[in-house]
């Protein structure tokens, strides 16, 4: 029952290539036919959200998605191409049942996929996501008949509704009118809404990234690819840069240095605005992947820190469960739980630039404090990741990594779960040795890779 929900869901929801399995018409329209069945309860009084990024795949899906659920008997509302975090929003305030947004995130446009929200707002538990992979498949013959009472319509609230949301978490920015920011939007689902949103603040909004076409999504900007950002910020003599991902869940800054802040830095620089508000923290989640560094710093500010597994949903899941306000995840999934129920890159960007406001201080100046770990990440390109985990000569690579490095330092290694990749992270205090130590790992596993290929 498990292995049927992990062969189908990843850390993010479903995601792959476009055009191959589960990442095709007819599994849009099974999928949509099963949480019709379970979301909805095939009713047509009940409404499902639907959204998509600016990939060009988008709306085919979309269309199929849409077959199913009519075909299930559940209403639609279609919002086109809207950022994550907004879709989240709207499938709370909305009062849907639920919402699928048809997104691959970070990756490139020949990849889309399924990320799945209940009516909270937040993404579908473990459980849910088992329930859909034994549904799916069983309707056969999906069609819609003269019977049908299921309704679609297309929604342009969501828009309003969302601004007005960020517009009254943004009064504190109040005294940086005229700030010159360069927002990257990765050509992704926040190209208007972002900009709009930060100029109706009074900044001076420069824009790279923010041209959409189907096809360049995150390709050379955006959050994973900060360089151009970084330029334009010091080309332009600006204060600040901000990068989005391709939904518009993921955040990256630029000091005006030029300097990248991920997510860690930004978890630094709002812990300390929170407790300077006194706002109610408690404590900061993390990842596994999260700089023991941002862990010392917090932990050094008197806040508890905990870690989850790497995805925003496990770190909501741990900030529910402690009734702590600040997570997030060093890739730039940053959550303030007090404003929402899912990382969000402009929400998330909007209190940093309060914290700026209210302090009068640049936002290099706001990173100061934070010391990192010398950190390297590699990723590995395998043709079975988890075969590769499995390897019993990998697990003896990793134990003697550990015991070379000792408590200065830690050795994290996974699976990507969005990727054919094995991650491998490691974290010291010295940098040379760290290197020397995950070139050993790293090679390990690219031999297995060649063994079992």
């Amino acid at each position: 029952m498990v292995s049927a929900r992990k062969k189908l869901f990843e850390t993010d929801g479903i995601r792959g290539r476009f055009g191959f399995y589960p990442i095709t018409e007819d599994f849009a329209e099974d999928l949509g036919w099963a949480i019709g069945r379970l979301l909805a309860f095939g009713s047509e009084e009940s409404v499902i959200l639907v959204g998509r990024d600016t990939r060009i795949s988008g709306s085919i899906l979309e269309s199929f998605l849409v077959k199913g659920l009519v075909a299930s008997g559940t209403s639609v509302e279609l919002l086109g191409v809207i950022s994550t975090p907004a879709f989240a929003y709207s499938v709370k305030t909305f009062s849907a049942e639920g919402g699928v947004m048809i997104s691959a995130s970070h990756n490139p446009f020949q990849d889309n996929g399924f990320k799945l929200f209940g009516k909270n707002g937040e993404k579908v538990s473990q459980e849910i996501e088992i329930l859909l992979a034994e549904t799916i498949g069983q309707k056969k013959g999906l069609s819609i008949t003269e019977n049908s009472r299921a309704t679609v319509r297309y929604c342009s609230d969501w828009e309003a509704n969302y601004k007005n949301m960020c517009e009254a978490h943004s009064k504190a920015i109040a005294g940086l009118e005229r700030l010159k920011i360069i927002v990257d939007c990765a050509h992704g689902s926040n190209y208007k809404v972002a900009t709009s949103i930060l100029k109706s603040c009074g900044l001076q909004v420069e824009q790279i990234g923010c041209e959409p076409n189907g096809y360049n999504i995150n390709s050379s900007v955006g959050s994973t690819n900060p360089s151009r950002l970084s330029a334009a910020v010091i080309d332009a003599h600006a204060a600040i840069g901000v990068g989005f991902d391709g939904d518009g869940d993921r955040l990256v800054m630029v000091d005006e240095r030029g300097e990248v802040l991920d997510g860690d830095d930004i978890l630094f620089v709002l812990a300390n605005y929170y407790l300077s508000c006194n706002r109610k923290l408690g404590g900061v989640v993390g990842t596994s992947m999260t700089n023991l560094g941002l862990e010392r710093s917090v932990v050094d500010l008197g806040l508890g820190f905990e870690r989850a597994e790497v995805g925003d949903r496990f770190v909501m899941e741990k900030l529910n469960e402690r009734g702590w306000t600040l997570g997030g995840e060093t890739s730039g999934h940053v959550i303030c739980r007090d404003i929402a129920a899912t990382g969000d890159g402009l929400l998330a960007c909007l209190q940093v630039l309060s914290s700026m406001a209210s302090s009068r201080r640049s936002l290099s100046e706001l990173r100061k404090g934070l010391i990192k770990f010398p950190q390297v990440l590699v990723n590995v390109l395998v043709v079975d990741k988890v075969k590769v985990l499995e390897e019993a000569v990998l697990k003896k690579a990793v134990e003697q990594a550990k015991e070379t490095l000792g408590d200065s330092g830690r050795i994290l290694v996974r699976a990507s779960g969005t990727e054919s990749l094995i991650r491998v992270m490691l974290e010291g205090e010295d940098r040379k040795h760290i290197n020397l130590v995950a070139g050993g790992v790293v090679k390990t596993i690219e031999e297995i890779n060649t063994r079992i290929s």
